[in-house]
């Protein structure tokens, strides 16, 4: 019992203390600058195709406040689908795998081609060292 009450006890101030460094952010129309690196990942299209999408792998774990039932709380990311345009996609395939500060609007994931919970739709990508 003793080991049980430790573990969990060690579990308890695991939790509070990433959410301690977790940085919380908006949903759109909030401009945010996120830091991290630029990926790729696996994705699975609503017909069950697999394909590529581009990501940003985090420094640091973020949180982004709930507003309602379409936009909830999400904590703990470390990983953000980017949606891209023309140019930002440009940006994304010249920077990719460095790490990049990057800044756009958050939302919520809503249709089957969205992967993580929370999407970036990017403005801009810049180098950082």
């Amino acid at each position: 019992m003793m080991k049980f009450s430790l573990g969990f006890l060690s579990l308890i101030c695991a939790l509070l203390s990433f959410s301690a460094i977790s940085q919380t952010y908006e949903y759109a129309p909030t401009e945010v600058t996120l830091y991290g690196i630029l990926i790729s990942m696996p994705g699975e299209a609503p017909n069950g195709e697999r394909y590529m999408y581009p990501a940003l792998r985090l420094v640091t774990p973020i949180s982004v406040k709930g507003e309602d039932e379409f936009s909830p709380f999400e904590g703990g990311l470390l990983l953000i689908q980017l949606a891209l345009n023309d140019e930002t996609m440009t940006s994304y395939k010249q920077l990719k795998g460095q790490r990049v500060n990057i800044n756009g609007v958050l939302f919520h994931a809503h249709t089957g081609w969205h992967q993580t919970n929370v999407l970036l739709s990017v403005n801009g990508i810049s180098e950082s060292p």
